[in-house]
C-alpha cells in the first residue's frame, strides 16, 4: 500500500470544486486510522512507505565494493591454510561487509515496511505495526509554523532537537518517507497550514 485511493466520504485536498493531486482519502484508510485518530479530526491523506523506493544508502557503487569486500573476506578466509590470523581476518571483512551491504541495501530496513502515516487537519500521524499487538502510535500536532521539509520521497518534520558528543544540537526530524507524490503531501500540508491561520 502506498497512497491512498478516493474516497467521497472524506474532505478533499485542496480547495472545492479544485482538481487535486492527491487522491482523496479511500476507505481502506478510513478502516485503519478511524480508531487511531483523536475524535473530531479529519483524515485528508493516508499512505505507507513504498519498498519500490528503498534507495540504497551511497548508491549502486558503494553496493558493490561491499559485496566485493565480502567475496573477497570468504576467499581469504578458505584459503587460510591452517593460518588462525589470516581466519579470523577473512571472516572479519566478510561479517563486516555483509553486514554493511545489508544495513545500507534496505533489507535491514524492516521497520519501514511496517509503518503507515496519515495526516489530518490537525495532526501529523506515524503508526508502526507490531505482530499479535495494537499499532504504536506517534502523534504530533500541526501547528501553523511547523517546518515541513520536503525531500525526493519525503515529506520531514523537526520533533526536537538532539546532541551527540560535543557537536551542536541539531533537529530531530520525522517524517514521512518512500512515498510517491512527496511534494503534493507537503503542499496539502501547507495549505492545512494556511487554513489555521
Amino acid at each position: 500500500m502506498s497512497d491512498a485511493p478516493a474516497s467521497a466520504s472524506a474532505s478533499a485536498p485542496g480547495p472545492a470544486g479544485e482538481e487535486s493531486p492527491l487522491p482523496r482519502v479511500g476507505r481502506d484508510g478510513a478502516t485503519f486510522w478511524g480508531g487511531l485518530i483523536t475524535p473530531g479530526e479529519a483524515l485528508r491523506w493516508h499512505g505507507a512507505p513504498d519498498p519500490r523506493l528503498f534507495t540504497p544508502v551511497g548508491g549502486p557503487a558503494i553496493l558493490a565494493v561491499l559485496a566485493g569486500g565480502a567475496a573477497t573476506g570468504l576467499v581469504i578466509t578458505l584459503r587460510a591454510g591452517g593460518s588462525a590470523a589470516q581466519a579470523v581476518a577473512g571472516i572479519g571483512l566478510f561479517v563486516l561487509s555483509a553486514l554493511q551491504l545489508v544495513r545500507r541495501s534496505g533489507f535491514g530496513n524492516r521497520r519501514l515496511h511496517d509503518q503507515r502515516y496519515a495526516l489530518t487537519d490537525r495532526a501529523i500521524y506515524i503508526a508502526t505495526l507490531r505482530p499479535g499487538a495494537a499499532p504504536y502510535l506517534e502523534r504530533y500536532p500541526l501547528t501553523p509554523h511547523l517546518a515541513v521539509g520536503l525531500g525526493r520521497n519525503s515529506v520531514t518534520f523537526p520533533v526536537g532537537v538532539t546532541r551527540h558528543r560535543n557537536e551542536p544540537e541539531r533537529p530531530l526530524m520525522r517524517g514521512f518517507f518512500h512515498i510517491h507524490d512527496a511534494a503534493a503531501v507537503q503542499s496539502l500540508v501547507r495549505e492545512i497550514q494556511r487554513g489555521m491561520t
